[in-house]
């Protein structure tokens, strides 16, 4: 069997401003993971994403972020 590489649209290169948009909505998006509230990290990090779409830093916390905020929302309903 052969395996055909999915092809996506190249990124845009982010501009200086984007970066530093994207930097600081990380750190957000960092500290609210940190403490647990991770709807507002989500909201952050997503938002770090948009501006820059080649932050990988972003991209792996936001992943992270859902990821918990599943597991307490399946924990509230099985309270």
């Amino acid at each position: 069997m052969t395996v055909t590489p999915i092809r996506t649209r190249p990124q845009p290169e982010a501009t200086p401003e984007s970066q530093r948009l994207a930097d600081l909505h990380y750190q957000y998006g960092s500290r609210f993971f940190q403490i647990g509230q991770y709807a507002e990290a989500t909201e952050a990090l997503e938002r770090a994403v948009q501006a820059n779409p080649r932050h990988e830093g972003a991209q792996l916390l936001t992943a992270a972020a859902w990821g918990e905020l599943g597991t307490a929302l399946a924990g509230e309903q099985c309270s």
